[in-house]
């Protein structure tokens, strides 16, 4: 598993980072439908991690009660005891004709 690295200018990021190796410590599958999100929300209250319809098995995956308590309770270790975790589901971009 690949440790991942935030730039030097976005300390959340790096705590992020540091959730998803502390998950890929005993779940290492976990951690890699964790990087397969992209983080919109970052915050002493919400993480947020949506996922491309192309990565909904892995936001579901992710959702599902156990998993979801695991990587919470890893976030509530870095954040503090109220943060809460979710998963959303990104709206693809839909392709418009260009008009004429």
């Amino acid at each position: 598993m690949k440790t991942l690295e935030a730039a030097p200018w976005a300390p959340r990021s790096t705590r992020l980072a540091e959730i998803v190796n502390r998950v890929s410590v005993e779940w290492p599958n976990l951690a890699a439908y964790m990087e397969t999100g992209t983080p919109v929300r970052i915050g002493p209250e919400v993480i947020s991690i949506a996922f491309s319809s192309a990565r909904e098995i892995c936001r579901e995956i992710l959702a599902k009660e156990d998993n979801h308590r695991y990587v919470q309770d890893i976030c509530r270790d870095v954040y503090g005891p109220d943060v809460v975790l979710k998963y959303l589901q990104r709206v693809d971009p839909v392709d418009t004709p260009s008009p004429r």
